[in-house]
This record gives C-alpha cells, structure tokens and sequence, in this order.
C-alpha cells in the first residue's frame, strides 16, 4: 500500500519532475563545459540596437559570442532600467515580442553585475539563454500535464521520448542567441499543450479559450513569417471551444487574436519586404534559369525585364545592393506582393515543384549549416554533440526526401482522424484542416517568400512540426492502444509505415553505394575505380569522375594526409600550401612509368570577394549550398580564373558529380575542396562527415583527397569494380 501511494504520489508531481529534468537538461547543454550557443549570420544587429547591447568584438562571424556591452545612458539607475525595458529606440525596425525577452534579460545582468562587482555594461548572452531554459521548462511541464495514457509505462515513456526530442541540442542551443527561434520553440510547446488540454477535455473554460490565443500570439509574433499559421491554428481551437461552449469568450478571444497578429504582420519593417522579395525572385524563380526565361518571368512578375542579368544572385551577395539602388528599383522590388509571387508560382507547377524539393532537402538537420557552436578558442565551425542523439539520428533519416515527408505528414493526419474521430467529428475535421494546412504553409512558402537564401534556418518551422508529427505518430500509438481499444497493429502500424519509409533513403544509398563498388565496367568511363600509385606500400584507389575523349579525371577514395590548406590562412587555391605539397612531395606517391600517364590539366579557379582582381570570367559570387547535390549551381557564372595542376583537390562541381554517382560525400571527417567561401579571404569549401558542403579556416586542418588526370589507353587490366580496380598493364 505504501509503495502505491508513494507511486501515485510520483504521477501526480511527474510533470513537475519532468519540467525540472527538461531545466536541468537545457543548462547542462549550454554551460556544461564550456558554453555554447550560436553564432551571428547577421541578424543578431536588428535585436541588438533595440535593447541597448552593442558588440564587444568587430567581426563575430561564424564564431559563437557569450559576452556583449549594455550601452547605458549617462542617468540615473532607475532611468536607465526604464529606458532599457521601455525604450521606443530600433522597435520600428525590428517590432518582435523577442524585443521583450532580450531587454529582460539587459536588466537580469545589470542586477547579476551589481551583485557580482563586475562592470554595469558587461551583458552575459547565457543570462538570456537561462531566461529563455526557464520559460522552456515550464511549457514543457504544462504539456506534460496534458498528457495522460492510462498504462503507467505508456505515459512515462513517452513523456520521456518528448524529452529526448524537444530538448535535443540541437534546439536549445538556439537559447544562447539573439534569433527569433528561440522564443518560437517555446511559443510551439505552448500551442501544443493548449491543443492536446482542448482536444483531450470535453469541458472547457475561460481559461482555454485565453491560453490558446495567447499561445498562438506568442507564436505569430516570435518569428513573422509564423503569423499565418498562428491565425489558423488559433481560429481552430477557438472554434471547438465556442462550439462545446456556445460562448463568447472563445469568439473575442479569436478576434482579439485575429486584429493584433493582423496588426503585427502589417507592422514588419520594409526592409525586410525588400531583401524576401529580391531573394524570391532573383536567388529563387530566376536561380537555375537562362536569360531569356529570365526576362519572360520578371515580365510576369511584372518586374523590369532588364534586370534579367541578376538572376542567380542574392541580395547579401558582394554589389547586389548597389547595383539596386544605381538602376533605381529598389521600391519597385519591395512593392512585390506575395499573393503574385503565390499567383506565378500556380501558374508554373513544376517550378512550385521544384522549389518544395529544395526545401524538403534543407529539412534534414534542425541546426542550420552555417552556424557555429563555440568561441574563438576553437577553429570556426566546431559544431557540439551535447544530447543531440535525436538531431544526429533524423538527419540520417529521410527527413531530407520527399517521400519520407509525405509519408510523415499523411501518417500524422491519419493518427489525428484515429484518436480524434470517435470523439468529435467536428474537432477531428476541423483540427486536420488546421495542421494540414500549417505544415504545407511552412513547407511551401519559405521559399516563395525568400528563395533558397538560408533556406536551412527559414525551414525551421516546418522541422519543428515534423519532430511533433513522429511523436503524436509514437505518442498516438501507444494512445491508441490504450484509450481507445483499437487493435494494437492499427495505431502501431500507421507509426512504422512512416518511419519505415524514413529508414529507406538512408538502407538505399548504401545499397546504391555498395552496388557502385561492384560493378564492373568494359572500359575507363564514369563510375570506374583505378588502381594508381601507393602510398605507405599500400595502393592507392581512385573513381573515375569524368572521361573526355582519353583523358579521365580521378578522385583519391584514399585519405592521403591530414593538413592545412594554407598557413597564412588564405583561401586562394594558386597560393596555397597544400597545392604546392600535392604538386611536390605527395607526386613520390607515384612511380615513374605512372607519372609519365599523368596529365597537366587547366581547371577553373573560383575566387572569393578578396581576389576578384585576377578574376577573369564571371560576373557574381557563388554563394553557399551546402548540400552536395546542388553544391556548384551558378558555378560557371561565379567569379574565376583558370590555373593548370598536376595534383588538385576536387572543386564544387567535382563534389556534385560525386554525389550523382552514388557513391557519396561522407568520409569519416573534414575533407577539402579547392574552392573558397565567397564572402571573405580565410574559408575554404570543406565536406563535413555528414558529406554536406560547408566551410573551414584555411589554416585549420582537414583531410586530403586529390584529383588527377591520366591517360586511359595505358589502363588495360582489370574490370573497373573496387575489387579489381582498372590498373597499369603488369611490365
């Protein structure tokens, strides 16, 4: 009896428990050993000049930053609080409710200074990031007391799986920053727990009808781009509660909701109109298309045609903003409506098609690429693995595939119409309509709205729903079997045909991978293996990238050293130090007759913002993908010139080309290319061991691939498969 007791004791404080474990999580993940959080891509400025916090460092870029300056005004103490807490100073640019929280937390260091003895301006980014772990950990608890499966194990279970997910790394360290998504993931565990208490409960209350606006408001205004879901989902649950209540709470609670996220979304910044738009059209309809296309679309978009010429360009990119403002069409582009940019995109289906595959291609990690987790005592872009069990697992999945998001979304909806159908009709109707419709919003009109200009961070949103999609899927499951008396294969069934087709993309590319080293071939083409040189006594192994005519380029599949691309910490491949130990040192790996079938070959070199001097073809930047599949688009437009080698790494198009043959980017850890980040003169195009294509200093170290030419003719034994790679016929 006792034990029962204690037991039932247990239950009652689980969410208490629970929201305290999901607390004591977020501050091991982000003050565990050496703080983390994220690094600045440009946004932190518009938050910062609202809540009196300057930079104590000039150039934080891709480089974490815990420490800031509170600008204070030469007053009194008390002046200065109220200046900082209601200060009307940069709202106009930036009107986000996350203005709120950050000014909170210049007055939590203000007291953390005056209680510690350290200077009043010093501002402590983890301040905020406690502020924001608090809030967290109780939107987790009061979501935890919504849920209730009646098999104890059940309801512990996946209360703790809802732990492994939404405290994932991966999100909280956005809590260590300035962006947006960090109010937003708190604001989405609010909706969620406002959704389950209505759609579980068959009585309401005042209470509901208040707590689900305020939780959709809170969500709306965290990030604008969220608005439009906010007021769906909002006008859902207010409509199930009015309709159990017939009162009018529910319907000026909607109302109220309606008006202010309408206000909101008409409040947000014009300069924020201009830089979507140009993006939307110039880095996304006009990306992959020619001139004439071009033309023909900004006439539709109606858009000066002769803009044409920037198609493929975004508008961070170097000159873009000058060029703009010099042909005077800057408010011409801000003016753009997005209801044409919705009425062009009905109107060209396979584009609309298009663009929802890049997005779903950006969906497989929660943390966008090109955001980095420690200071400056680390090489740039050394990502943490704090409990990230479940980020690592997803981007192995086929959260990246078309098939595997659809098949998420219909088995997320088909296990809403399970729990919900034999309660009410009208909830089960309504609530689908309202998820349905917000997941295909986030999912489509990212990029409509802003191209593939940081389309991993802008997809957030969508990856936010997904997560919640396979834990209703897991959560409803185990619901299901429990509540409702279905047969347990129902519920469970529907989980694993989902998760199935997730573990398909990931078991395929090894089986396509495995089946790309078999294959034998009848002579030297693309896709071959060759068997050319050694190195340690061991050969070395090479794949086939390209044939033209009698001369084949060859990718190293060998880690042949581990080094520095350039000491001085250049990016410009023709300087490089690596270049000039591949072309000396390294050719010892070769024997004599090998090196007498190498061939000099001229390939182009692209050139980052610092060297555009020596460029001598194109006219643009190439700005970041990350993923290998379209790494190199608009390649041959960047700006370049060309340099002749010997031994080279492989450039962005080489990597694309890799990839399409199935044999894949990973390798185990960092490998250079021979390309440099457009935007300063220091990183270098590095393969992460996800295989995505992102950036390092050059004075970091990473591993070697290298690419030579040969001749074919002299390659006459063997069947080209890994095994019995084509190789010198034996003297």
């Amino acid at each position: 009896m006792q034990r029962t007791g204690f037991v039932e004791k247990l239950d009652r404080i689980q969410p208490y428990l629970l929201g305290a474990a999901a607390l004591l999580l977020a501050l091991c993940i982000l003050f565990a050993g050496e703080e983390i959080g994220l690094s600045d891509n440009g946004d932190f400025s518009r938050v910062m000049r609202a809540s009196s916090i300057a930079r104590t460092v000039d150039d934080s870029r891709f480089v974490y930053i815990s420490e800031y300056r509170i600008v204070l005004q030469d007053r009194s103490a008390a002046e200065n609080v109220f200046g900082i807490l209601f200060g009307s100073e940069g709202v106009n640019v930036y009107p986000s409710i996350q203005l709120l929280f950050t000014r909170v937390s210049v007055v939590l260091n203000l007291i953390v200074n005056k209680l510690s003895g350290a200077p009043m301006t010093t501002y402590r980014l983890g301040v905020l990031g406690v502020l924001y772990a608090v809030c967290y950990a109780a939107a987790l608890a009061l979501l935890f007391r919504q849920i209730h499966l009646r098999r104890r194990w059940m309801d512990w279970g996946a209360k703790l799986l809802l732990l492994l997910v939404l405290c994932d790394g991966d999100y909280l360290v956005y809590f260590n920053s300035f962006y947006g998504e960090a109010l937003q993931i708190i604001a989405f565990v609010l909706v969620a727990a406002a959704a389950v208490r209505i759609l579980s409960r068959r009585d309401c209350s005042v209470w509901d009808a208040v707590w689900a606006a305020l939780a959709c408001i809170l969500y709306g205004w965290s990030k604008f781009a969220n608005i439009p879901p906010a007021i769906l989902l909002c006008l859902a649950l207010e409509a199930i509660l009015w309709r159990r209540s017939r009162s009018r709470i529910p319907v000026c609670a909607m109302a109220g909701a309606f008006v202010l996220l309408c206000a909101i979304y008409l409040a947000v910044p014009s300069w924020m109109a201009y830089e979507t738009n140009y993006n939307s059209v110039f880095y996304g309809i006009l990306k992959q298309a020619d001139a004439d296309e071009a033309e023909r679309y900004l006439s539709e978009l109606g858009l000066d045609p002769s803009l044409a010429d920037l198609r493929g360009t975004n508008a961070y990119a170097t000159g873009i903003s000058q060029t703009v403002e010099e042909r005077g069409c800057r408010d011409q582009i801000a003016s753009l409506s997005r209801v044409r940019l919705l009425i062009f995109y009905a109107r060209h289906p396979a584009m609309l098609c298009a663009s929802i595959d890049a997005s779903l291609r950006s969906c497989g990690s929660i943390r966008p690429y090109y955001l980095s987790n420690y200071d400056s005592s680390h090489p740039r872009f050394t990502l943490s693995s704090r409990f990230t069990a479940w980020s690592s697992l997803r981007a192995r999945l086929g959260f990246d595939t078309p098939a595997g998001n659809i098949a998420v979304l219909i088995a997320f909806l088909a296990m809403m119409i399970l729990l919900l159908w034999r309660r009410s009709r009208f909830d089960c109707v309504l609530s689908v309509i309202a998820v349905a419709g917000c997941c295909l919003y986030c999912m489509i009109v990212p990029y409509i709205s802003n191209g593939a200009g940081d389309l991993a961070k802008h997809m957030f949103a969508y990856i936010q729903f997904m997560d919640a999609a396979v834990l209703v899927l897991f959560v409803g499951a185990a619901a299901g079997c429990a509540a409702l008396g279905l047969r347990r294969w129902i519920p469970a069934g529907v989980a694993f045909a989902a998760l199935l087709v997730l573990v398909v993309p990931p078991v395929s590319a090894a089986y396509t991978a495995h089946a790309a080293r078999r294959q034998t071939h009848a002579a030297v083409e693309s896709g071959a293996y060759v068997q050319f040189g050694a190195q340690d006594g061991q050969p070395l192994q090479w794949l086939v990238l390209s044939v033209e005519g009698n001369r084949a380029m060859l990718l190293c599949q060998t880690q042949v050293a581990v080094r520095s691309f350039s000491a001085d910490n250049s990016n410009l491949w023709s300087e490089s130090d690596l270049r000039t130990w591949l072309n000396s040192d390294f050719t010892a790996a070769f024997s004599a007759t090998e090196r007498t079938c190498m061939l000099s070959f001229s390939h182009p070199q692209l050139l980052s913002g610092s060297n555009l001097e020596s460029a001598t073809a194109g006219d643009r930047d190439l700005y970041c993908d990350h993923l290998p599949r379209t790494c190199a688009a608009n390649a041959d437009e960047a700006y370049q010139n060309a340099v002749t080698d010997l031994v080279t790494l492989p450039d962005l198009t080489q990597i694309e080309t890799l990839y399409a043959s199935g044999c894949g980017t990973a390798r185990g850890g960092l490998w250079w290319t021979a390309s440099p980040y457009f935007s300063n003169e220091n990183m270098v195009r590095c393969v992460f061991p996800d295989g995505t294509v992102r950036f390092r200093d050059a004075k970091d170290t990473a591993g070697v691939y290298p690419v030579i030419c040969v001749c074919t003719d002299v390659l006459t034994e063997g069947d080209g498969s890994l095994a019995n790679s084509f190789r010198l016929a034996a003297s």
